[in-house]
């Protein structure tokens, strides 16, 4: 990694970059959570052999994204974002 800015933040040959999770299943109506746990565990192997550091996971289970219906893990996300929270998404 070069030194210089990203976003506002100082990078050093050091600085991993910050990453952030997001999942989302449909469908759960047993409240198992296997989907998002999987999509997590895919992100956090993503983000490892990229050289990221996790810095947040945003998750919304069972909650259909067609339906209109409010996901705060996906509104979360988003606050992070316009806050610099975060430099990807995996």
């Amino acid at each position: 990694m070069t030194k210089g800015q990203f976003m506002g933040v100082k990078m050093t040959e050091a600085t991993p970059m910050r990453a952030a999770i997001y999942t989302r299943i449909s469908e759960d109506p047993k409240g198992l959570q296997n989907g998002v746990s999987r999509q997590q565990e895919d992100c956090e192997a993503l983000a490892a052999s990229r050289g990221w550091k996790v810095v947040a996971c945003y998750s919304d289970n069972d909650i259909s994204a067609l339906k209109g219906k409010f996901r705060p893990g996906y509104a979360e996300l988003m606050a992070a974002a316009e806050r610099g929270e975060f430099d990807h998404l995996p």
